[in-house]
């Protein structure tokens, strides 16, 4: 699957796009990602789908790589 540019407009084919998002499209959409500590242990995203630390770290803004470093 090659990387798709982000739809312009809300709708079901905008939540389609987040389903069927591989590697490639994820990180040319840095934004998405995000993660959670909750239960102490972080925990990595993009929008909802989960992804490795590995990825996260690679591909997320630098304010959200620097919020999970200085956690705690």
């Amino acid at each position: 699957m090659a990387f798709k540019p982000e739809p312009l407009e809300d709708g079901p084919d905008r939540w389609r796009w987040f389903a069927e998002a591989d590697a490639e499209t994820r990180a040319a959409h840095p934004r998405y990602y995000w993660f959670h500590a909750y239960a102490g242990v972080p925990r990595f995203f993009w929008n909802e789908i989960q992804v490795p630390e590995k990825e996260f770290r690679a591909h997320a803004p630098k304010s959200q790589i620097d919020m999970l470093d200085n956690r705690n």
